[in-house]
């Protein structure tokens, strides 16, 4: 199975907050032994900041077993052409979208 996992699951380990930290930790573990977890260039975009080198964040994609995934031309297209209900389905069907929301 492959997961996509959002920033703010990261950011709930790397900020650790009481609160959220062992959900979102207990979340990625689960989900690493099911199959992959992937983010997109976004995620890792928005994950950079939080890292003095780009090294740095590499090993910390590596060992929490994430690959950056490119979204490429074809897929910025299908969201262009398809409503957001219709995304969503697609997406979800490629893919299981790791992603807590918070109160």
């Amino acid at each position: 199975m492959i997961t996509a996992v959002d920033t703010n699951i990261f950011l709930d380990i790397l900020i650790p907050d009481e609160n959220y930290y062992f959900n979102s930790k207990q979340l990625l573990d689960e989900h690493v032994e099911r199959g992959q977890l992937i983010i997109s260039e976004i995620v890792y975009a928005e994950l950079a900041s939080l890292f003095l080198s780009e090294k740095e964040l590499r090993t910390f994609l590596s060992d929490t077993g994430t690959e950056l995934v490119y979204s490429g031309e074809k897929r910025h297209y299908v969201s262009q052409v398809t409503d957001g209900t219709n995304m969503q389905k697609i997406r979800n069907a490629r893919y299981n979208v790791l992603d807590v929301e918070k109160e």
